[in-house]
């Protein structure tokens, strides 16, 4: 996947007749979406992007967008896209704020324990329902680390390094 493409939605299907679609977001911020916004969309079974400019979005619930694309005129042409993922250019997102960060500048990170030392790097972060979990790839595996306030030390996206402090036991399971 190319580097300078960030995910930030998966296409759910058709909603209503007029060719809006259904969007799971992954984003934080949904104003991705706005009016303007370029949007990607994965091709099925390749690397390629078709280019779509949101005309606008409303909030379903939770994470649930109902977005208007320009190009897409009716159900048929926005069920096509059910399952497609959404990304936008990274260069296209908003400067995080001072002590905040993007997910995708967490992987690939050096996780470092207070206690055990380094553990590993960051392959993937999941999100659960009551928190997000770090996915470590270590010497001989993988350990889930929560993203807690009582576990994440620091995180320093200059050093490339995140600081835990891991619950007891946790190394053990």
């Amino acid at each position: 996947m190319d580097s300078d493409y960030i995910l930030v939605g998966r296409i759910s299907g058709a909603h209503g007749l007029k060719g809006l679609v259904s969007v799971h977001s992954y984003a934080e911020n949904h104003d991705l979406f706005g009016k303007g916004s370029n949007l990607y969309i994965k091709q099925k079974d390749c690397f390629e992007f078709e280019f779509f400019e949101s005309l606008n979005f409303s909030v379903k619930k939770n994470s649930s967008l109902i977005v208007a694309l320009k190009g897409i005129e009716g159900r048929d042409q926005a069920e096509i896209l059910r399952g497609r993922d959404v990304y936008v250019k990274k260069s296209n997102l908003p400067e995080p704020e001072d002590d905040s960060f993007y997910w995708h500048d967490l992987i690939g990170m050096t996780v470092f324990d207070l206690e055990a030392g380094d553990l590993g790097k960051v392959k993937n972060i999941m999100r659960t329902g009551s928190s997000d979990i770090l996915e470590v790839k270590t010497e001989t595996g993988e350990v889930l680390v929560p993203f807690l306030k009582n576990v994440i030390v620091s995180v320093s996206i200059k050093d490339n390094i995140i600081k835990v402090n891991l619950p007891e036991g946790l190394l053990d399971l």
